[in-house]
């Protein structure tokens, strides 16, 4: 009966956030209320970082690949509302989270300052991103789904020989092993599949950056009758703000997967990192106090 109570509100969440993203791709949304579902994101984001770092094991969070999928589509969803705003309805964003980035990062004076802001901001830091974060996460992430599918079956005859020859466990024992071991080879599996994801969110981030920028100087220019200057230095920085972050996001949700993948193959902890960090003093305090070059 629990079991089924928790499906049904489940499925309930599934359809309030089909609705959600349905709303937010076909209906224009506040600039205000585009602003708090950033921070309400970004909040929740890093809420999850933390509960991945300082879980005692990841596997026992066994919706973090659901999470991550979520996160995903609304930082998606939130980067295509922008750039609709940004596009029709530039003047809202005065004052927003955006325009806050846009102006304290990437506004300089003049069309030189806008080819700086972009090769030192966006490029530089797409460049690192792919490179090094998220391409490197997915390929973590591929290696560990890879060892845990291929230790699978030498683990499934391990238990089987503990039960049905040794008989060191017993009938519960052997059902727990069996289901942790199938929980954690579903864990990492759907995991890799979120980091694909992922990487695909970054990739397209670019392009509907660049599109951005591109439509934005065609609108400014030919129907706002902007100059070329003009609407480089209205859209652009908006533009790139908009990407950079849902790019920080993305590095965000890479982290979330390292410190996943941390704690369930090395048993990784923060219980474990106090007693860690506790013995080193310990040990450091004990070297320093028969030191005889100390101060005191």
């Amino acid at each position: 009966m629990k079991n089924y109570k928790f499906i049904v509100r489940r499925n309930r969440l599934v359809v309030i956030g089909i609705l959600i993203y349905i709303i937010m791709l076909l209906i224009p949304l506040p600039s205000l209320l585009l602003d708090n579902l950033m921070v309400l994101i970004l909040g929740t984001t890093f809420i999850f970082l933390f509960r991945s770092i300082f879980s005692e094991k990841s596997i026992d969070f066994s919706l973090l690949p659901t999470v991550l999928l979520v996160l995903t589509l609304f930082s998606l969803f939130i980067q295509l509302s922008f750039t609709r705003l940004i596009l029709t309805q530039v003047d809202l964003l005065n004052g927003g989270i955006i325009w806050a980035i846009s102006f304290h990062a990437f506004s300089m004076n003049g069309s030189v300052g806008l080819v700086v802001s972009f090769l030192l901001f966006f490029t530089a830091y797409t460049v690192l991103m792919a490179q090094v974060v998220v391409k490197s996460t997915t390929r973590i992430m591929e290696v560990a789904a890879m060892v845990t599918l291929d230790s699978l079956p030498g683990k499934q005859t391990a238990i089987d020989e503990e039960y049905y020859v040794l008989g060191i466990i017993n009938d519960e024992e052997f059902s727990v092993k069996r289901a942790n071991l199938q929980r954690e080879s579903d864990f990492f599996g759907a995991l890799y599949g979120a980091s694909k994801f992922i990487f695909n969110n970054f990739k397209t981030s670019i392009f509907i950056t660049v599109v951005s920028i591109i439509a934005g100087v065609i609108i400014g220019h030919f129907l706002h009758g902007e100059t070329i200057e003009t609407a480089l230095g209205t859209y652009v920085p908006l533009s790139i703000a908009n990407g950079v972050f849902v790019q920080f996001l993305v590095f965000l949700k890479c982290m979330i997967i390292g410190a996943s993948v941390l704690n369930a193959s090395s048993d990784f902890s923060s219980k474990k990192l106090t007693e860690v960090s506790t013995q080193e003093i310990i040990l450091y305090g004990g070297i320093y106090e028969n030191s005889p070059n100390r101060f005191y």
